[in-house]
């Protein structure tokens, strides 16, 4: 945050147009990192008015990522969907947008539509997506379709791509947007593969770093993702630390309005055995 403000003292001074829309879509995901989506959405949205009135290149794209992650945590992805199709028909955005509308359909239960569009970009091991400054968010997002689909053969090439960066923060494009620890998502594709003994330390890993990060949002993901994995290995030991981490995500995405996880944590808490059972 003290860096973020040093970047906009220094291009307020200078009135360079990129430097401030960059600050202010510096800020909108660092209040986006702590839960705070009403200001995040607010800060998007001024960045977005600046950079189409000046017509920077990419406005457009930075509103759309920024709003693609708030309406996923608010449970309102349905309300992006016609953004989202627009932008992967248009031929030069589809390589980028194609993973986040098959993460929107993975997100709304169309398992048919996510299918398709994942194997679309699962030809060739993934080879064809571009190594750009998008690349990561597209891997991201694909590891949660993959683990909504439950693809262990797409899971086993996904893993392989996203291990040289365990211990990472993935950070998208030049700080579009921000997903915390990476290694939640090589523990989620380790729990797909049933590879438990990996899964775990990805997920301490992640709970450490995400807490250390101060964002809120992800670690009640990997909260909710590592329990998952402890009640999938079947191990009566792990039922008291699973029912805390349930407890400690419910807490967060109740407290800031993460309708999704939410609703899915209420349903998976029916299905943790009691003791005894």
């Amino acid at each position: 945050d003290a860096a973020i403000d040093a970047f906009g003292r220094w291009h307020e001074r200078t009135q360079e147009p990129l430097g401030i829309i960059m600050t202010i879509g510096f800020r909108a995901m660092r209040a986006l990192m702590r839960g705070n989506f009403t200001e995040s959405e607010g800060l998007t949205q001024e960045a977005s008015a600046i950079g189409q009135r000046l017509q920077t290149e990419n406005a457009a794209g930075f509103f759309a990522m920024q709003m693609l992650s708030l309406r996923r945590e608010q449970g309102r992805l349905k309300e992006l969907e016609p953004v989202v199709r627009y932008f992967v028909q248009q031929n030069t955005a589809a390589a980028a947008w194609r993973p986040g509308l098959a993460l929107m359909y993975g997100e709304l239960g169309r398992r048919p539509e996510a299918q398709e569009q994942f194997e679309h970009l699962a030809q060739h091991d993934f080879a064809d997506l571009p190594r750009d400054g998008l690349w990561m968010a597209s891997m991201l997002y694909l590891t949660d379709v993959c683990t909504f689909l439950e693809d262990r053969a797409r899971a086993a090439t996904l893993y392989q791509l996203l291990l040289p960066y365990a211990g990472r923060n993935a950070v998208i494009s030049n700080a579009a947007a921000c997903y915390g620890a990476l290694s939640r998502y090589l523990g989620a594709l380790a729990t797909t593969l049933e590879r438990w003994h990996e899964a775990e330390p990805h997920f301490e890993d992640a709970i450490a770093m995400n807490a250390r990060l101060g964002a809120r949002p992800w670690l009640a993901h990997t909260q909710y993702q590592y329990a998952t994995m402890l009640l999938l290995a079947g191990r009566s030991s792990d039922r008291a630390r699973a029912t805390e981490l349930f407890h400690s995500a419910l807490l967060t995405a109740s407290e800031l309005g993460m309708r999704a996880l939410e609703e899915r944590l209420n349903e998976k808490m029916t299905l943790v055995p009691r003791d005894g059972n």
